[in-house]
């Protein structure tokens, strides 16, 4: 069974975003099932911009891909691991380096 990190992010540590973390908990773990992905691990950054890359959830996500104990990230959506351009760059040349690949659940993409 393929092993899969849900990450979930809210830029507001008091949840009033327009979509919680529970939301998009859920949200993933309805694709995972779908898919039939093992969620491994759900991870969280509440508070957190996604402007930036440092983020404490998102730095347990990369090395959980770079040690090879998932082989996906599940996201709701791609504002939710990353609003730049270049850093969704790094993250996707990162994540399939190691042999990982990222589901986006509002996209159906992967």
């Amino acid at each position: 069974m393929i092993r899969a990190v849900i990450y979930c992010r809210t830029a507001s540590a008091n949840g009033g975003s327009k979509i919680s973390l529970a939301v998009q908990e859920e949200r993933c773990r309805h694709y995972c099932q779908v898919h039939g992905y093992e969620v491994a691990q759900v991870i969280s950054d509440a508070g957190h911009s996604a402007n930036t890359l440092k983020r404490p959830g998102l730095a347990q996500v990369r090395e959980l891909v770079s040690a090879e104990q998932v082989e996906t990230v599940v996201i709701a959506s791609l504002d939710r691991l990353t609003r730049q351009p270049a850093d969704w760059l790094i993250l996707y040349d990162e994540f399939i380096q190691a042999g990982a690949k990222v589901c986006i659940v509002n996209d159906e993409a992967d």
